[in-house]
């Protein structure tokens, strides 16, 4: 159900100089955990999971966004058996490449056939969450010249950069199925 947003999204013959390198890291794999957890969890509490694809997308599309630009500032080479975008097609093309993920996964929120006062607090979760994975990607990258590093500090990075967007779907199907802040707050502490 993910892959007919996606692709509706960023079409494969779409836009010169980015449709084929985001297919090229899209088609490598990837289990879409995030999506499918954003349509479980919408389904389980209730909600109609139709309304929750394009947010779910969303997610996939921030997920594989901060995988090419994660992999240019780690200088990673491979992923899922693959030469990464930025080995494949240079540095400029995947941070472009993630830049464009980001703005259509902002568009697919914005597609969220929801009311649209909920539609705005997917978009408020949706912009908090990136902003808190970002946070922790740059304690990740600045990590590496502190000796004094300690395992609190691993922690909240970890919190920052992967516990909040893990949960960020479970989060949105949550609220398309119009969970009380109860339900959302308990999703927000399994993140952390």
């Amino acid at each position: 159900r993910i892959e007919p947003q996606l692709q509706s999204l960023i079409p494969r013959n779409g836009p010169a100089f980015l449709a084929e390198p985001i297919w090229y890291h899209l088609d490598t794999g990837g289990k879409r955990i995030r999506p499918a957890l954003c349509l479980l969890t919408c389904e389980l509490l209730g909600g109609d999971s139709e309304q929750a694809l394009p947010f779910a997308a969303a997610v996939e599309l921030l997920h594989n966004m901060l995988l090419v630009h994660d992999d240019i500032e780690d200088g990673d080479t491979v992923r899922r058996n693959k030469p990464t975008v930025w080995k494949a097609y240079g540095v400029a093309n995947a941070i472009n490449v993630g830049d464009y993920l980001l703005a259509r996964a902002f568009a697919a929120v914005l597609r969220s056939p929801v009311e649209e006062a909920l539609r705005g607090r997917l978009l408020e979760v949706f912009t908090a969450t990136y902003e808190r994975t970002v946070e922790g990607q740059a304690l990740d990258i600045n990590a590496r010249s502190q000796e004094d590093f300690t395992v609190e500090d691993y922690l909240r990075m970890a919190m920052l950069k992967t516990g909040h967007y893990l949960v960020l779907g479970m989060i949105g199907g949550a609220m398309i199925a119009r969970a009380p802040e109860e339900t959302l707050a308990c999703l927000r502490a399994f993140g952390e």
